[in-house]
This record gives structure tokens, sequence and C-alpha cells, in this order.
């Protein structure tokens, strides 16, 4: 056997070993939720977010009195005032003053007139305020570590409150005019379709910080999805598979796999576009090397994201779990967006390509500066009709229909029977509800949304279909 003819089948072994080392990392890795992104009039690929878009509030909570209040799902006027202000309390180091108050004192807070600006989990208030460009250490970094909260009091004497679940922190002497944001608020109450929410303990005896409407006029659209990703348009793939991995494409190797899927290599790189619509990047790296902050691992996410692959419309930090490979630490950055102002819910029973359950939208992996994984499913909005005039069931009405099914799930883990449980117990247990667009992720093309209510119940999301009042799926809630 001569030199050449070795060489060939060390070269044919060496590739064979590579597909299947791709195909073992596909089977071990949980991909993300449904991911539909805006309209064709949205830049689909190229949208610059930066991070004080990215981190921000999962919803807005205004309080005109205690028993007046709207949710507000999305509003970029109402984010862009309120970090003109916050940027004013982090560079007014002088004159704030910062205590500690009680969960009591907060509470009464609450019921006066007021915006909270709620964040889907904890982060660091050092990132916060590098997020909007103040970088140099001070008072209200020091003393509050994290947030995952911030109050802001629309009195005549306005002051911003700062808690993380834990402490509970309130800022005095905030030298700013709040007349705009007070503006601002006001005006969601001269809407023709302004929608009044309760506090769910006092109208239904629910967990903390739920909020309830009794009547609701309809907010949704009818809105239906496609996959984004074609593989039939192989010109398309070439060119992200060449932006991925910053080189022509006739340096990288293409796979065509018999499940549909086609894989690019490149040195250490993978990129797989599955039939099913995913995209997967991986960097295989053989040790990673030390563990960067929040902030910094954090921006060379969304920096990638931007560079890569871009952001679909209203793309917002969904939160982030600490991770470990060999040794070294690193986060797994999690995101999702809002469709129509309002928050999509995927399904997170689906598994698409068999490996599975969903987390989030979009999921990277970070190791100091290396990206390490990044997973998303891509959708976009294919028809976009006018609103419907019926109105929607409220969260009281849809509980009330399904309560057999609430109480055999919610008896299933204990031992007890349905007769022996107080209604009071199980809407006690109620954590979150949450008004959204729902996914079923089960057509490839002409999948209708569903306006939803997804209700967290004793640890489970119930999402209910918001006019019929039909159950159309409950998952764990991680």
């Amino acid at each position: 056997m001569n030199v050449d003819k070795l060489k060939t089948i060390a070269l044919i072994a060496l590739f064979t070993i590579s597909i299947f080392l791709i195909q073992q990392l596909l089977v071990d890795i949980q991909y993300s939720s449904i991911l539909p992104f805006a309209d064709e009039e949205v830049d689909n690929d190229r949208s610059n977010y930066i991070l004080s878009d990215i981190i921000s509030p999962r919803r807005y909570v205004v309080t005109y009195s205690k028993n007046n209040h709207t949710v507000v799902y999305y509003d970029n006027v109402l984010w862009n005032k309120s970090k003109d202000l916050l940027e004013n309390v982090f560079n007014n180091d002088e004159k704030i003053e910062i205590s500690e108050i009680d969960n009591e004192t907060y509470k009464e807070y609450k019921y006066r007139k007021s915006l909270s600006l709620q964040f889907p989990q904890s982060i660091p208030t050092y990132a916060l305020a590098k997020m909007l460009d103040i970088h140099a250490p001070g008072p209200v970094q020091d003393k509050i570590t994290l947030v995952n909260e911030i109050y802001i009091s629309l009195g005549t004497e306005p002051f911003v409150v700062f808690n993380n679940g834990s402490k509970i922190f309130k800022i005095d002497n905030i030298d700013w005019d709040i007349g705009d944001l007070v503006d601002r608020v006001d005006g969601f109450r001269e809407q023709d379709k302004y929608n009044r929410y309760y506090y769910g303990k006092i109208l239904l005896g629910t967990g903390e910080n739920v909020f309830a409407p009794i009547n609701m006029e309809n907010v949704f659209h009818d809105i239906y999805l496609k996959d984004q990703l074609q593989l039939s348009e192989l010109d398309e793939l070439d060119n992200m598979a060449s932006r991925f991995f910053d080189v022509d494409i006739d340096y990288v190797r293409r796979v065509e796999e018999n499940n549909g899927s086609i894989i690019y290599m490149y040195g250490s790189k993978n990129l797989v576009f599955s039939e099913a619509g995913i995209l997967k990047y991986f960097n295989i790296v053989d040790q990673p090397i030390g563990r960067g902050d929040f902030y910094n691992s954090l921006s060379t996410a969304v920096e990638f994201i931007t560079e890569k692959d871009g952001w679909p419309a209203n793309a917002y930090f969904m939160g982030s779990q600490a991770i470990e490979y060999k040794g070294a630490k690193g986060f797994r950055f999690m995101f999702s967006y809002k469709i129509d102002d309002y928050p999509l819910i995927s399904n997170k029973n689906l598994s698409a390509t068999n490996s599975g359950s969903f987390d989030a939208p979009i999921e990277i992996e970070v190791f100091n500066n290396q990206i390490t994984s990044y997973k998303r499913y891509i959708r976009n909005i294919e028809k976009y009709s006018d609103f419907r005039d019926n109105e929607i069931l409220s969260p009281e009405e849809v509980i009330s229909k399904n309560i057999s099914f609430i109480k055999s799930q919610y008896t299933s883990n204990r031992d007890i029977t349905g007769e022996d449980i107080d209604i009071s117990n199980i809407l006690s247990s109620i954590k979150k509800i949450v008004l959204g667009y729902y996914d079923p992720a089960d057509e490839k093309s002409d999948q209708r949304l569903h306006g939803v209510w997804m209700i967290n119940i004793d640890n489970i999301d119930y999402v209910f279909d918001v006019r019929d009042g039909d159950i159309l799926n409950y998952m764990s809630a991680k």
C-alpha cells in the first residue's frame, strides 16, 4: 500500500470520527425554545442591539392606587425614560441617601402611585450601572449588590427602591424631574383598551407580586408563523457559515446528512442547521481559560450574537446560570423576545430534535471571552391580522373552568385527595400570571399563535387559551 493511499484512508477516518463526535454533541445538548422572528420589515440578520436594550424589564407594573394597576410588557419610551433616571441615581453619589427598609414598609409604598421595573432574575447592580455607561464605582453599587426590581415613586417627592428579594434599599434625595415618566404612565389610562389590574392576593388570594384583571378587552392579533430557516437555500446557509467562522466558504467543509441536517466544519468549530429549523454552533475548546465576570461575559455574548446572527425584535435577557467545564467556570445566558409587545411562551415539552426540552429561545455559553455554544430556533411571522373585538377571559375564569384538572395535578404529588384540598391552598400557590402568545411549535408553516394566560400554580406553568379557557399545555417551571 503506497503512502498516498495511506493518507487518503487516514483523512477518511478523521472525517468519519468528526461526524460521529458532532452527532454525540447534538444528542447531549438541550435546545432553546421556539423563536419566531419579527416580520420581514425588520432586519432579521443584523439588528444592532446594545446591552441596555437587552437587559430590560420583563414587565412594568404601573400603580395608580391600591386597587388600580396596569401591566405593560413592552414600552421602549418608558424604559428609555427610566434609564435616564437611573443614570442620575448612579451618578448623583454625593446627594443621595441610601437606607435599608423592611418588607412591610415596601408593601405600603407599592400601594401608592409608582412604576415598578421587574427583571427576570437578580442582576449585579454594578453591571446595570456599566450598561448605562457608568463605570466608576459608587455608593449604590457598593451597598446594593443585586437587584431584580426597581421601584420608582411618582409622588411629589420621588424616590427609588432597589429590591433583590432578600434586602430592600430606599434611595432618597433624587435630583430628577419625573414629569415625563408621570405623563407616560398617565397616558396608559387614556388608551381605548386600558385594562385595569388588581393585586392577585386581594383578588384571588395568590402569592405576592401577582396581578390580575377582572374584565379584559382583547389585546391580541391573529399571528401565524413559519420556519425562517430553509435548508434548500444553500447559498444563504453558506453565507451564514462564512460569517460564523470568519473565513471564506471555500475553507469550510459542508456535510449533508441523511436526516436532512446540514453541518459546516472549520477547525474546532461546527455549525449545524437541522431540518426542524434549529441553528446550533459549537466551538470545541480543550481547556477554557479563567472566568470572566458577569458583565464582561454578557458583553461577549451580546457582541457575538449581534455580529454573527443578529437579534429578533424586542429581544430581552431572560436569565443566566453558572456553568463549569473541566474546572473552568462560565455562564449560560438565556434570551427571549416579545412579539406584538407581549412575551412569547414556548412549548417546553416539545423536543424538536429528540434531545431534551427547551429552556429559552436563545442560549449561549461563555467561558471568559470564549463562546463554546450558541443555539437558536428561528421562526418568522407569516401572516398578521387585525384585532378581534371580543373580550377575553380573565385568569379567575380560566382557573374556575379547569379547577378539577388543576386539583388533580396539585394532589398528584401529595398524599391527599381532591376532597381534602381547599381551593384557597391552590390559589395561594399561584406565583405568576403572564399574558402572552403561545407557540405550540407543531407546524413548520401556518402555525397559529394563541393568546394565552400562563399561570404558575404550584411550580407548574399552565397555559390557557384566553378566548375559550381551554388548557393548551402544562409544563414544569424551572
